[in-house]
């Protein structure tokens, strides 16, 4: 491939302007952008599939993940379980993509279907009940149920954390969760339970995590929660600490899905993991209260690893670090695009940046409209030799599939083949 720059661009840019220069621009990198969303919203090349884990693993009746900062709702390609390297789009049991709305109604398919979505702000990957995990449905632990006081062992509070008690009502699982205050008298505190009946988690060390769900009302003054797992209490145990929900990047209000690694313990002294007999939750907060909190289905389950491939929606990567960035913030940032990709990107950038300097000049419609029959000569040809990466109109639903086994639903739903696609300017 050949690489250029966001200083390549800008002199490429400058060649094009026959009345100003970027150097007239408020912000070239701005305008840079400008000229990215307009080009990934025409084509979508595929310089730009990355490949990325889905956390860790997925696990069964664990409906939501994080989604890569760079991937909307129609850039998935497709999902694999790097065990044994499978996919888990086989043509018996497709994995679907579909909307949020028809995601929540579980219309399409009552499983194995796949969308991306929002929820305050943030980002994440709704993959519901699909096949490959069907194996492991029966493969967990229950470490407590939250589900009465009275049996199971004892529970205690310390620290910040008072009234606990049953709650009945808002739970997540089962008849009931526990709840309970955080009140404002230091910024530590903790439920703990010595007497739990003994749980194994030797088979699940390796490819386990252990989850929680925690409601909080004002997750803002939450820092940090710990979960310890030990066999002999403050001598021999596990434990493990998190700042978010597994799926978030930010502790949300409500209910919040905790998940530990087991593989990442930290061990001290000498756990039997065959025979652990206590549990306990540390809560680290900003020292302010958070009233009503509740937590429910304390457990572990086996999880599996999956590899996503998706189109990205960003174009750039840091010339030292190679990371990947949406918008440009030196000129010897790389610019990941083959030749004719460049082209239109380029065009692109060019006439965002007409615009913006040349205004409603009678200078500027001439020069807008050169470089944009050049960007439509220039889209027209890379369709041509890139079909499968142009775009079409937006469908509600995709079904992943090997677009050359001779289906023609694989092609895209409403199209028997790919001669449309030339048409599209």
């Amino acid at each position: 491939m050949n690489f250029y720059t966001i200083g390549k661009l800008k002199r490429d840019i400058d060649s094009n302007l026959h009345a100003g220069a970027t150097s007239g621009l408020q912000d070239f990198f701005n305008t840079v952008d400008k000229g990215r969303l307009q080009f990934i919203t025409k084509v979508r090349p595929e310089e730009l599939i990355r490949k990325s884990y889905i956390e860790q693993a997925l696990y069964p009746n664990v409906n939501r993940y994080a989604a890569p900062d760079g991937m909307k709702y129609r850039d998935i390609i497709e999902i694999k379980k790097l065990s044994g390297y499978r996919t888990s789009d086989s043509m018996d049991h497709p994995l679907t993509l579909i909307y949020k709305r028809r995601s929540g109604q579980k219309r399409l398919n009552s499983q194995n279907t796949v969308s991306v979505n929002y929820e305050n702000g943030i980002k994440y990957l709704e993959i519901y009940r699909p096949y490959d995990l069907y194996d492991l449905e029966e493969q967990y632990v229950v470490i407590h149920d939250c589900e009465s006081l009275s049996t199971n062992g004892t529970w205690n509070t310390g620290g910040n954390v008072v009234n606990f008690k049953l709650d009945e009502l808002n739970r997540i699982v089962g008849t009931g969760c526990f709840s309970f205050d955080i009140n404002n008298s230091s910024t530590t505190g903790y439920l703990e339970n010595t007497t739990l009946t003994a749980f194994d988690l030797n088979d699940f060390l390796q490819k386990g995590a252990s989850f929680a769900w925690l409601d909080l009302p004002i997750p803002k003054e939450m820092i940090s929660v710990k979960l310890t797992m030990g066999s002999t209490y403050g001598v021999d145990y596990y434990y493990s600490t998190v700042n978010q929900p597994h799926d978030n990047n930010v502790f949300t209000t409500g209910w919040n899905l905790l998940k530990y690694m087991l593989n990442n313990l930290t061990s001290v002294g000498t756990p039997n993991p065959k025979n652990l007999t206590y549990v306990r939750i540390d809560f680290t907060t900003t020292g302010n209260a958070i009233p009503n909190c509740h937590i429910d289905n304390i457990l572990v389950r086996s999880g599996e690893v999956y590899e996503v491939s998706y189109n990205s929606t960003y174009m750039l990567m840091d010339a030292n670090t190679r990371a990947w960035k949406q918008i440009a913030t030196d000129n010897s940032d790389i610019i990941v695009a083959e030749e004719d990709s460049y082209r239109c990107f380029m065009l692109e950038c060019t006439v965002a940046a007409q615009k913006e300097l040349y205004g409603s000049g009678i200078a500027a419609q001439s020069d807008i409209s050169d470089a944009a029959a050049d960007l439509i000569e220039a889209y027209q040809e890379y369709k041509r030799e890139h079909k499968s990466e142009a775009l079409l109109a937006e469908e509600s639903s995709h079904v992943f599939g090997n677009i050359y086994d001779g289906y023609s639903d694989d092609i895209m739903p409403g199209y028997s083949d790919y001669s449309t696609w030339d048409s599209l300017g």
